[in-house]
């Protein structure tokens, strides 16, 4: 009987190119049958025309030249391999052969790399990678490569690239920046976007000019045009990040440093001053950014100020933002009860009373949360404070959603959107994309799919003119679900995946499971019920253990899923299992869910 199983066909094209029919055989040249047979490796079993393959492997000579050189060649490929190449007059293709490509397989763990939820991995992984970024040597078989490998391999490099460049910016890294950089250059590559991040961070060096001159080279290396769009839109960028990185020629890097240990060693004299400074906005949208450092300036100053005070309510009222944006209910908590006994604002008091709600509504204390929420309202009403007042009835509809009173619910949504759904004003136009994704959410648990879309949709429009950072991780998710449901599994996984991502960077751990749990909705959806279970499993263990138990709405959405029947089944992940571990385990079923889809045809 004849053997059946399929010959083992090894082929490297990573830092060395290769093609050994067996592990253990000696290497064929690339310029001979190598090549030949990497390009049938590539055609993955499908049949090519003998002139076509010709032409490609010898598109220098003439075609009955070439002809020729391919009948030459594949009658040495036949000694080689036998009856696993079929070859007729017309066409050529390999059959019966096991193709083990090590740039399919680094492309695969390249993927994986860049779908890691945690950055201090993320970057370890990258820089290992460097070296197979940079080797392009396999650029010269891309007209022999029907199946797109190469051209996938070379585009995940490049988003790799863009990633590297990205956290080293985030990190302050020199060294790593200029290794993405220059990887892009190695490369042969010319990416605008990158460009752009190299600017940033060369901006916030104090070395723009430098990188100008660097992107000049690497642009006429390219063959751009100065004059052209792409170094046009560059002179743009580089005009508009030169006095907002660097400030006024008159203040450099030691100046600042100067300004501030100044202040500092008097701090006690100076502490009201820094007080309504550190509390304004703007400044606090860039001390957030390092939010460990920005509570102990604000510790520091606050000790100097009497409580009560315009200053020290200052101060506390930013520690609740900062608390906010850490998902520390607790300590927003205990600020915002600091803050009670003293006369603020309408406005003041009114967000106060919102916040201190939310920590409330976080850990399920619904009625205590309400009441809060309600408090609010009535200061925020007394005080005059119309657009104070709608907000805090608008996170009342969420809670009710929460609790399943939903005719309640969809008429606060309703009135608020009749007021505001037309204002110019920024945030107005940030909290009723808020209103409509919590109004999606609602619709999607207990009302109609449709109109569910239309409403996430309205609040998805508006990302181009306004700033959804803090939305966006639970409006992919909820999106995710309801694309899954309407039978687009592309869509739903690319959110649902973006979701989960955007979700890990924010640090919640509550926003967390709820998104693991959506994405659960479109695992379901896409034939991947186990992965779900172990999933919705864990994160339901999680909520009970950290009384972010599930409310009404959740429970129902948990139902809907439809995971009852997998009950008995052992779970995969453990109390002990890490947040990272199974986001990573949900992320990769969601990129087995667009594995398995078909590709649409034409």
């Amino acid at each position: 009987m004849a053997d059946l199983a399929p010959l083992p066909l090894f082929i490297r094209l990573n830092l060395e190119s290769s093609v050994q029919i067996t592990e253990q055989g000696s290497p064929l040249s690339m310029r001979g049958l190598g090549r030949i047979l990497l390009h049938l490796a590539l055609l993955q079993g499908a049949s090519t025309p003998r002139a076509v393959m010709a032409r490609l492997l010898w598109p220098g000579d003439e075609d009955e030249v070439a002809a020729n050189r391919l009948r030459v060649s594949l009658n040495r490929v036949k000694a080689l391999v036998g009856d696993k190449l079929v070859a007729d007059r017309t066409a050529v293709r390999l059959t019966g052969v096991s193709v083990s490509l090590d740039l399919e397989q680094r492309e695969a763990q390249l993927r994986e790399v860049l779908d890691d939820v945690d950055s201090e991995e993320q970057f370890r992984q990258l820089l290992s990678f460097a070296p197979d970024i940079r080797y392009v040597g396999w650029r010269e078989y891309v007209p022999l490569d029907a199946s797109g490998l190469l051209r996938q391999w070379d585009a995940t490099c490049r988003t790799a690239v863009e990633r590297l460049m990205a956290l080293a910016r985030s990190r302050q890294d020199g060294d790593a920046l200029n290794l993405a950089w220059n990887l892009m250059r190695e490369r042969g590559d010319f990416e605008p976007s990158l460009c752009e991040q190299f600017l940033d961070a060369s901006a916030e060096r104090g070395e723009i000019d430098e990188a100008w001159r660097q992107i000049r080279t690497a642009a006429r290396a390219h063959g751009l045009d100065e004059s052209g769009r792409v170094m046009t839109d560059l002179k743009k960028h580089m005009a508009g990040l030169k006095p907002a990185k660097l400030g006024t020629a008159s203040l450099q890097s030691g100046h600042f440093h100067l300004l501030g240990a100044a202040l500092l060693n008097e701090i006690d004299h100076h502490a009201e001053e820094l007080g309504l400074l550190l509390s304004r906005s703007e400044v606090q949208i860039n001390m957030q950014a390092a939010p460990g450092l920005y509570l102990e300036v604000l510790d520091a100053v606050g000790s100097h100020l009497e409580p009560g005070s315009p200053a020290w309510i200052e101060i506390q009222s930013s520690r609740v933002s900062v608390y906010n944006s850490l998902y520390d209910n607790e300590k927003v908590a205990e600020v915002c009860q600091t803050l009670f006994p003293f006369e603020m604002s309408p406005n003041r008091a009114g967000l106060i009373y919102m916040s201190y709600a939310f920590s409330l509504f976080q850990v399920r204390k619904w009625d205590e949360a309400l009441a809060a929420i309600r408090r609010g309202q009535e200061i925020a009403k007394a005080g005059g404070d119309e657009a104070r007042y709608a907000i805090t009835r608008m996170n009342e509809g969420t809670f009710l959603k929460h609790l399943g009173r939903v005719d309640e619910a969809r008429a606060i949504y309703d009135d608020y959107l009749a007021q505001f759904a037309d204002s110019e004003n920024a945030n107005d136009q940030f909290n009723v994309a808020v209103c409509r994704a919590n109004y999606a959410y609602l619709e999607v648990v207990f009302g109609d799919l449709a109109a569910a879309a239309e409403k996430a949709e309205a609040a998805y429009a508006v990302r181009s003119h306004v700033n959804l950072t803090r939305l966006l991780p639970n409006l992919f998710s909820m999106m995710s679900v309801i694309y899954a449901r309407q039978g687009d599994l592309a869509r739903a996984t690319d959110f649902a995946i973006e979701g989960l991502k955007l979700t890990y960077a924010r640090n919640s751990s509550r926003e967390g499971q709820m998104n693991l749990e959506w994405a659960c909705g479109v695992l379901v959806e896409g034939g991947l019920r186990d992965e779900a279970w172990h999933i919705m499993h864990w994160s339901n263990a999680w909520r009970q253990r950290t009384k972010h138990t599930r409310s009404v709405c959740e429970e129902r959405y948990a139902a809907s899923v439809a995971l009852d029947d997998l009950s008995g089944t052992t779970p995969k992940f453990g109390p002990q299992a890490e947040y990272r571990d199974v986001m990573r385990f949900a992320i990769r079923s969601l990129r087995q869910v667009q594995r398995n889809q078909t590709p649409p045809s034409g």
